[in-house]
């Protein structure tokens, strides 16, 4: 519960690829020249 509390505080948004229902969550960093991250997780369905 503590995690979910902690992820909910960031900006979430949803998008549809190839007709699949994407949630993401996107932060950008207060570093200038910082690298892209990009971190997936399950299949379509799960969560």
């Amino acid at each position: 519960m503590r995690f979910e509390f902690e992820l909910n505080r960031f900006p979430q948004f949803l998008t549809g690829i190839d007709g699949l229902d994407i949630r993401f969550i996107h932060v950008r960093s207060k570093n200038p020249n910082a690298m892209p991250l990009i971190l997936a997780h399950g299949w379509p369905g799960s969560h």
